[in-house]
């Protein structure tokens, strides 16, 4: 049904602006108090600009009484609004068009006929009226509200008031009713909470149930309890089936924390009763199997072994490794919590996005019931950029799911010192980021001069399969075929784009046998990616085996001092690269040195041995590891210092390493150095890396914390 102006929240709830919907209690409170400045800025904003601004003319006002509203379980229709100057609106308030992506646009009968005859632009159609998820609820609420405020429309405002009253967003206005959980069960665990991870524990049925949600999105800072946390919750939610979905390298840490958390498990029989580990012959299912641990690659290897009767909580660890909505993993996830039924779904990451907000989609999927596919390719469109509207919607968002706790507000540790060690080189100039780019340069022209000979092969090959399976238009097909013959001139996005929709629209829907399918995306990558493809020839060429051997490099003539700083250290040192031959080269060269060191990497079958080794065994005074293979979900507090020969590309990841001894029960202060060449003020393969990371750092602290980093690397 529509909504009439009769239907518009009272005036005294007008400065109860949307910036101050999560009032929940302690936990939320810095989240409120951020959205109330927030306010306070965008108002004095509005003040100051509307003498700038051009009223609401006497037609405008008219719309005050024809606008309208229709509210159904997926969408919400607005109607009688001068909708052409709403979108203009969006685009000068913003500075960007990616909000106006948000609105489904249904035009005229009449204008789509004249669109389709040719005798109009789309442009310049008719729109009958405004559509879109009531997921956006939230977002059109305020973004009407900006616009009423700044361009003194009324009816602007109306609408903003009516979404608010008629939407799910009304509950947010509500009292907060707090529904207990029960946390007797925690007597069962071996070690008192943090008052934080109790906290969120409390919070959580709350917090779900007052928006709406399956679940939530833990995000403590590496090193702050999020295992114990979470384990301690499916206690406290008497689960009985507990399912955590983990990276490869983690399911046996995830085990033994497990055994460690709980006084049953020192009898090893109960635990390894309870405990299985998918893909471990050390563990076997069995009728009492309470928690099943799977890696994300094999996550549909444990569908036959889940009893949905159960009541259960699907926990995923590392969740910003699933970053693709239509991604494999993404896409098992959710399988995985359909077979489970009605669960409880705690995704865990301390990094929730690294560097876009798109990023956070598939964990929407997960624990928001409204947050659709449909949703989800829309929300990308417009939430992929890093504007300032962008991020203020995004914490927005993020503030109704996720709980995020910071090292500085819950710890007291001791100091974190981030040091730079640089070192000379003779003939470094090798290792110059303009030299490196020159001879990448070389040898991509000599391959894409060999690709180029053969483009008319690929490219008639590729033409064959277009005609072979294309259903469309004449001028559609004819012009997709003009741009197939030049497809790597310089076209604008937008046409770029379009040609691209040729494909999926009138190509792929036809190919159904899946071998067909198979060679026809071969043929397409063979043709429109030969530049793409000999880049990536190129720079495997080049830059891999010169970045390592810059490293080598920098260890070999630099050895004398590190194994010093190494046996000089408080504690033990770990090192990290993200070159496997960087590793094996000096872990062997340590132990040749007689400094005892334990070597972990992909590979590693005896991970859990080695890391025990390293923890327990006084000779072992280094463990090196690939920052891939170990950045995440292990401690090794014996240790207070660390070198980077390389560090990860983002910051996230860098962090992560970091953390790895930075956290809860370290009692020394800790020394991080990153080793980089010194080549004075020309940027050089190590001090190129670190560029990026700062970039990789502020892009994370935007989105999430709204705001830059200040320390630099």
């Amino acid at each position: 049904m529509y909504i009439d102006e009769d239907d518009i929240i009272n005036e005294t709830s007008e400065l109860d602006t949307l910036m101050t919907i999560i009032k929940v209690f302690k936990a939320t409170k810095e989240l409120h108090d951020n959205y109330k400045a927030f306010d306070h800025q965008r108002k004095l904003k509005n003040r100051d600009q509307t003498s700038t601004n051009t009223g609401a003319s006497l037609g405008e006002h008219l719309h005050l009484i024809s606008s309208k509203i229709k509210i159904d379980d997926d969408y919400i229709i607005i109607k009688g609004i001068n909708f052409r100057k709403f979108i203009q609106r969006i685009k000068e308030y913003y500075s960007e068009n990616n909000f106006s992506k948000i609105f489904m646009m249904v035009y005229t009968k009449q204008s789509e006929k004249l669109w389709k005859k040719g005798r109009i632009n789309k442009k310049d159609m008719d729109i009958k009226y405004l559509k879109f998820p009531v997921f956006f609820a939230l977002e059109i609420a305020m973004i009407f509200d900006d616009l009423g405020y700044y361009y003194k429309v009324p009816y602007y405002r109306k609408i903003s008031k009516l979404i608010r009253k008629k939407t799910w967003v009304a509950n947010l206005h509500n009292p907060v009713e707090e529904i207990p959980i029960d946390t007797k069960n925690l007597k069962n665990i071996r070690y008192t909470l943090k008052p934080y991870q109790q906290e969120f524990i409390e919070m959580y049925p709350t917090l779900k149930n007052r928006f709406n949600l399956n679940g939530y999105l833990l995000s403590f800072d590496q090193g702050l309890g999020k295992t114990l946390t979470a384990t301690a919750l499916a206690e406290c939610l008497n689960c009985t089936q507990v399912v955590i979905v983990c990276p490869n390298s983690l399911k046996e840490n995830w085990a033994y924390e497990i055994k460690e958390y709980f006084y049953k498990y020192e009898n090893e029989k109960v635990w390894k009763d309870e405990v299985f580990v998918q893909g471990s012959n050390k563990y076997q299912m069995t009728k009492h199997t309470k928690y099943i641990i799977v890696n994300l690659e094999a996550i549909p290897t444990i569908y036959n072994l889940i009893d949905n009767k159960k009541k259960s909580i699907l926990i995923v660890d590392e969740m910003h490794n699933v970053r693709n909505i239509k991604g494999k993993r993404t896409l098992e996830l959710i399988e995985l919590k359909n077979k489970l039924g009605n669960t409880d779904v705690l995704l865990m990451s301390g990094t929730p996005i690294k560097a876009s907000p798109n990023e956070i989609t598939p964990s929407l999927m997960m624990i928001d019931p409204l947050f659709t596919e449909e949703v989800a390719n829309l929300y990308n469109k417009c939430f992929n950029v890093d504007g300032v509207g962008t991020k203020e919607i995004v914490n927005t968002r993020f503030g109704m799911v996720m709980h995020r706790k910071t090292k500085k507000e819950v710890l007291v540790l001791p100091e974190k010192n981030l040091h730079t060690l640089s070192y000379k080189l003779a003939g470094s100039n090798r290792y110059l980021s303009d030299v490196v780019k020159y001879d990448v340069n070389q040898v991509f022209n000599s391959l894409y001069s060999v690709e180029l000979d053969r483009s008319n092969e690929l490219r008639m090959n590729y033409l064959n399969m277009i005609k072979k399976y294309s259903k469309t238009p004449f001028s559609e097909y004819n012009e997709y075929m003009k741009y197939i013959k030049h497809p790597f001139e310089d076209y604008n996005e937008a046409y770029m784009e379009r040609m691209e929709r040729f494909v999926s629209t009138y190509v792929l829907p036809n190919i159904l046998y899946p071998p067909d399918l198979k060679a026809f995306k071969e043929a397409q990558t063979a043709y429109l990616r030969m530049k793409e493809r000999a880049m990536g020839k190129a720079i495997g060429q080049i830059l891999h085996p010169r970045r390592k051997e810059m490293f080598i490099q920098l260890y070999e003539q630099n050895k004398e001092e590190i194994i010093e700083m190494i046996q000089n250290a408080t504690k033990k040192t770990v090192i990290f690269s993200t070159l496997l031959e960087v590793v094996d080269y000096i872990h062997k060269d340590l132990n040749k040195q007689g400094v005892g060191c334990v070597k972990i990497v992909g590979g590693s079958n005896d991970r859990m041995e080695l890391i025990q080794e390293f923890k327990n065994n006084e000779d072992i005074e280094v463990l090196i590891a690939t920052s891939q293979t170990l950045s995440t979900g292990v401690t090794l507090i014996e240790a207070n210092q660390m070198f980077f020969f390389g560090t990860p590309w983002r910051s996230a990841d860098y962090n992560q390493c970091c953390d790895r001894i930075y956290r809860i029960g370290q009692n020394t202060d800790v020394n991080i150095y990153n080793v980089l060449l010194d080549t004075g003020d020309e940027l050089n393969l190590s001090t190129r890396m670190n560029e990026i990371l700062n970039w990789s750092d502020n892009m994370f602290n935007n989105m999430i914390e709204g705001h830059d980093s200040n320390e630099k690397l």
